[in-house]
């Protein structure tokens, strides 16, 4: 009797979780009961991807189970998933080249469903072919069964082999495709990509009728806010930018409060993270390829979903996330000046520190004394919190100099918001264009029929890819025009500082008072002075 293996994949624990590992199993086991086959084995690749060109690298990365004849059998009565708990992690592709290998010539059957669960490039799947083929080992494709199990080398049969293989990584490249075009429609028409944030609900509306039948579909027309998840949402920014707080402490804030969690229960970091990193969300945006692996260019659109938060909110969390970035443990720290005290030498932040000194006075009772220094890590510079202090102190009598105040807002840079209003207006017109032209293509494909398909689909692709870089500089130039709108609030900010420096440098909520004041400040220091204060309005 000959012995059978069967090969069970998914790409996606969404897959995982409709049993399509259960039917790939059962299919199998018919299949190879129909020919009089004994499984003994089925190597499982749970939710992981196979988009790989080396076989070597696939047996060594990875990861799934290796169920026996007994697993096999269990599974009738019990789920799978229940099972794959139970047995250890290993590579499959390796156990593949172990049980191949092992396997007396003729005696074995590998069933798989199609050549796209053995690989999702061609190159992976047809090196699993070509191992079967090499160790005399039937490759039995169960969507489009052999009529034989007897080993054949028929040319043809390679030649349709090999196709099968291309054509199923094409049509993983397809649906990749269209999942990054479909996206892209969803920014354009103002929906969120993904799923639905934290704070919002969907509308749902039903699309116009189609179809002979006249059915309609049901969609999401709009969002409605969460007013309680909008209010945390506004506290979880109010701490982050205002208070100072790091995501730890933002979240243990939120559960001293009795705050729910997006999905109920306690707040955690990762849910404060998670929810920063997606801040645009709650200012009316969708972003697209925000970290591209494959290099596709940042969109941001707006939505039709109302803004929870400003867009200056949004921009200085995320400016406030790259200045922390390097220094994150610094949040958790009560020094006044924290992240605003920069090395001179070589531009390093300095690290405060508390100095401690004890002595014996003349009586015999011993006194002891602190400091909180700041030195460079390369150990250019220390220089202690006073004369930082005195520092910032004695600047608040240059802020309330007249002289002083009319030469800043004399240097004020120009404003260029016409010149980048006007690229915009060029921006938004190409668009317009370009989706014409795609209009137009729709028209002479579907209605006139003067294009073929082949042609048709070349001219909107090209027209597409043109209308997403242009929307990137779109979104480049609408920062840069937020960013000149801030050059008229100068005068306002150098009254905020002025006003406020003197309580800022004093405030017990050492915390909150350096998220303020590192929005204005960075104070230079060299030879254990303070050499320069810059303003950052």
């Amino acid at each position: 009797m000959k012995t059978g293996c069967i090969w069970l994949a998914v790409s996606s624990e969404d897959q995982i979780e409709n049993m399509s590992l259960e039917n790939q199993l059962r299919l199998g086991v018919e299949h190879a009961r129909r020919h009089g086959v004994q499984v003994v084995s089925a190597l499982v690749v749970p939710g992981k991807t196979r988009h790989i060109v080396l076989f070597d690298r696939a047996a060594s990365t990875v990861k799934g189970h290796r169920l026996d004849a007994r697993d096999i059998e269990r599974c009738t009565t019990t789920p799978l998933l229940d099972i794959l708990q139970e047995k250890p992690v290993v590579y499959p592709y390796a156990e593949l080249l172990t049980i191949l290998e092992a396997a007396r010539p003729n005696t074995m059957v590998f069933f798989f469903l199609n050549r796209s669960r053995l690989g999702r490039t061609a190159a992976l799947s047809m090196a699993v072919i070509g191992l079967c083929r090499e160790n005399r080992v039937k490759a039995y494709d169960l969507e489009s069964p052999p009529t034989t199990l007897d080993i054949t080398n028929s040319r043809d049969e390679a030649y349709v082999g090999a196709f099968k293989s291309t054509e199923a990584e094409n049509q993983i490249w397809a649906i990749q495709e269209n999942h990054r075009e479909g996206m892209i429609r969803r920014v354009e028409h103002g929906k969120m990509p993904g799923k639905i944030n934290f704070g919002y609900s969907p509308v749902y509306g039903t699309k116009p009728a189609k179809g002979r039948d006249k059915t309609q579909a049901v969609e999401v027309t709009g969002y409605t806010v969460d007013e309680e998840a909008a209010a945390t949402i506004r506290m979880i920014v109010s701490l982050y930018l205002d208070s100072g707080f790091g995501a730890a402490n933002i979240a243990d804030h939120l559960n001293r409060q009795g705050r729910p969690a997006p999905a109920g229960g306690m707040w955690g970091h990762p849910q404060i993270t998670f929810l920063l990193r997606r801040i645009w969300r709650y200012a009316g945006y969708a972003e697209l390829n925000v970290n591209s692996a494959t290099g596709r260019p940042y969109v941001r659109a707006k939505g039709i979903w109302p803004a929870i938060i400003s867009e200056e909110d949004a921009r200085r969390v995320l400016a406030e996330r790259e200045a922390r970035n390097p220094t994150r443990r610094s949040v958790h720290t009560v020094y006044r000046f924290t992240r605003m005290v920069v090395c001179g030498v070589c531009g390093s932040r300095l690290h405060a520190q508390t100095k401690t000194r004890d002595w014996e006075r003349l009586d015999g009772s011993m006194g002891f004394s602190s400091h909180v220094s700041y030195r460079c890590p390369g150990d250019h510079i220390r220089i202690g919190e006073k004369k930082i202090l005195k520092a910032l102190s004695a600047y608040l009598t240059q802020l309330e100099d007249e002289a002083f105040r009319e030469g800043f807002l004399r240097a004020e840079p120009a404003d260029r918001s016409a010149e980048i209003q006007a690229q915009i207006d060029a921006c938004d017109a190409q668009v317009s264009k370009h989706k014409a032209g795609i209009a137009k293509a729709d028209n002479d494909h579907y209605m006139r029929q003067i294009l073929d398909e082949e042609r048709h689909q070349a001219i909107v692709g090209a027209l597409k890819r043109q209308i997403v870089e242009i929307q990137a500089e779109l979104t480049r130039l609408h920062d840069t025009l937020s960013e000149q709108a801030q050059v008229g609030q100068r005068e306002q900010r150098l009254d905020d500082l002025r006003i406020n420096l003197s309580s800022w440098l004093t405030d017990e909520d050492v915390r909150a008072a350096n998220a303020r004041l590192r929005m204005f400040l960075q104070v230079i220091v060299e030879k254990r002075q303070v050499t320069g204060i810059v303003l950052l309005i």
